[in-house]
């Protein structure tokens, strides 16, 4: 279920926390673009990729753009990922919620730029063991 963007993002932003607040680069345009968190980041990738967004909050250490979307949209259902939505941004760092979109595991796996590395192709030979 893909989240609509905000009638008016400014108005979104204003009810995330101070804390989350100030350590935030928002990219213009401001109705669409990037919320991106200047703060602790976890590696996940290759070298010279972005990480995710790493946020203490409530005596737990939540991926940012989980944060918000929690604190922002509500809860992401039992057994639902967010998957940062191509057509909208495919930035790690970004805390947007209307950026991200609540999904099972196997389709974030098959949605992610990876995904074609670990299937087999139709035409592929079955090599025998």
């Amino acid at each position: 279920m893909l989240i609509p963007f905000f009638a008016d993002p400014n108005i979104e932003f204003a009810k995330l926390p101070e804390k989350i607040r100030s350590r935030v680069i928002r990219i213009s345009p401001i109705a669409t673009g990037c919320w991106i968190y200047n703060g602790a980041r976890s590696y996940h990738g290759r070298p010279g990729e972005e990480g995710y967004a790493r946020i203490w909050w409530d005596g737990r250490n939540w991926l940012g753009h989980r944060l918000t979307y929690t604190l922002l949209v509500g809860e992401i259902g039992p057994g639902l990922v967010l998957d940062h939505v191509k057509a909208r941004c495919r930035r790690r760092p970004c805390i947007r919620p209307d950026h991200c979109e609540p999904v099972t595991m196997e389709v974030n796996t098959r949605r992610g730029d990876g995904y074609h590395l670990f299937t087999p192709k139709a035409d592929a030979e079955e090599i025998p063991f």
